[in-house]
Formats: structure tokens, sequence, C-alpha cells
């Protein structure tokens, strides 16, 4: 005779199986929504949710990269002259472009002398790459389809020009206190002031500070009144902070 004992008690069992049937369901649910939307409502709603979530952003950076890196050039040796726009206009010729960038030097503003066109279709990159240069604003340039190695490149050169290196900082600052300073000039992805033993909090008068934009990183280095109490801090690249080692 089955005991009455747990009569009522749902099991971990059937919780997980509840789980999954309302999981699938709700997935089915979804996908019939979205195919009565059209592709510009679905657009914007992923911009929304995109703009709301930064997780979301990434995934959509991460599922767009899968589909253009084929179609996508980086373009070096370009004159100094040479925007964004002359460097679309020139591609042009080969296909529709979604998207187009010079690179430049966000301290300076100066050009890198290199860029990207990431274009609409397969055919159009394999059209630019039948000629081995092209003339952009006079000059001759090479060009190549890009990889997600030299893409990881770019990124960790930016990722040096939004970290900071902090120095001459008040003893008893906090990193909170650190952070809520600098907040003034952008959106912070991570900060910390370095203490000298995790357990006594001894703080060694430095820290790092890494801003989201390296624009606002370089509003940090280039501000003249940046006083945390009365110390003058010392703002620099974290790439050109060189340890002291004893």
């Amino acid at each position: 005779m089955e005991s009455e004992k747990g009569k009522g008690v749902a099991t971990n069992d059937s919780v997980d199986n509840e789980g999954r049937l309302w999981n699938s369901f709700m997935e089915k649910h979804l996908r019939s929504l979205t195919q009565t939307l059209h592709k510009k409502e679905i657009v914007d709603l992923l911009v929304k949710l995109g703009m709301s979530f930064p997780q979301i952003a990434k995934e959509i950076r991460i599922t767009a990269r899968q589909y253009l890196v084929g179609q996508r050039l980086v373009v070096y040796g370009l004159h100094e002259e040479t925007t964004t726009e002359t460097l679309c206009d020139a591609f042009s010729s080969y296909g529709e472009i979604v998207e187009g960038h010079v690179m430049t030097d966000s301290v300076t503003g100066e050009s890198r002398r290199f860029g990207f066109i990431t274009f609409k279709n397969i055919e159009s990159l394999q059209k630019a790459l039948e000629e081995e240069r092209k003339l952009v604003d006079g000059r001759l340039v090479l060009h190549q389809p890009a990889n997600e190695r030299f893409d990881g490149a770019v990124a960790t050169a930016d990722a040096e020009l939004r970290r900071l290196y902090v120095g001459n900082i008040p003893r008893d600052v906090t990193t909170k206190e650190l952070l809520d300073f600098f907040a003034k000039y952008g959106e912070i992805e991570e900060g910390s002031v370095i203490f000298d033993d995790q357990e006594t909090r001894i703080s060694k008068g430095y820290g790092f500070v890494t801003f989201k934009k390296s624009e606002d990183a370089t509003n940090a280095i280039n501000d003249p009144n940046n006083f945390l109490g009365t110390n003058r801090l010392q703002v620099k690249r974290a790439n050109k902070y060189k340890p002291k080692f004893h």
C-alpha cells in the first residue's frame, strides 16, 4: 500500500520536469509571437533591450560578428586626412557597406591610418579582394580580410586607452571614494585602490580606474584640477605605469 507520507509534496524530479515544460512552452510561445513582427519592430525591440541590459547588448554584438566577420576588410596605409566618409565612399563601388570607420588616437584625435569596412554580402568583399590596392584620397592603400586576431589586438589597444593609473591617493581614501571622484568624467567599468594587505587594509597610495569610453579617460588625464582632498592626483595611462620593486 502506498505510504501517505509525502503526499502533496513535490519531488525534485517533478519540479525539474515542470520547469522544463514551462520553458518549452514559453520558447514556443515567444517564437510564435516574434513571427508576427516585422523586421523593423524586431530590430527596435533588440535595440531597446540592448540599451537597457549590457549583457544582451554583448550577445547581440557576438551574434552579429559571426555573420559579419566574413564580410569585413581592414584597410592599411590611409592618408592622414582620410575620414570615415571618404573611406566608405571609396569602397562603396564594390557593394553596399554596412559599417565603416577610420581608427583615431583618442588622445590626439589624429588618424591611426587604418580602418575597417564591413560589406553587406560576401560577394562585395570578393570584388574588393580582386584588386590588391585601392586609391583613397589620392593614396594607394592595402586591404585584406579582417580576422579575430586583428580585432583582438584593436580591442586590447582600446582597453589600454580606457585604463588609468592614479597615484598620490590619500591613504584614507576607499575604493568607493576613488570611483565616486572619477565618475564625474564618465561611466566607470571597474576600479580599485591598491592595498598593502587586504586584512589590515593599508593603502599603497595608488589605484586603477577603467572607464567604458576612452575619451572619458582622456578627459580625466587632461583635467588640471585633479585634487582629492589636498592631494594632487597623478593620472596617466595604466600601460605607462612602471611598478617599483623593493
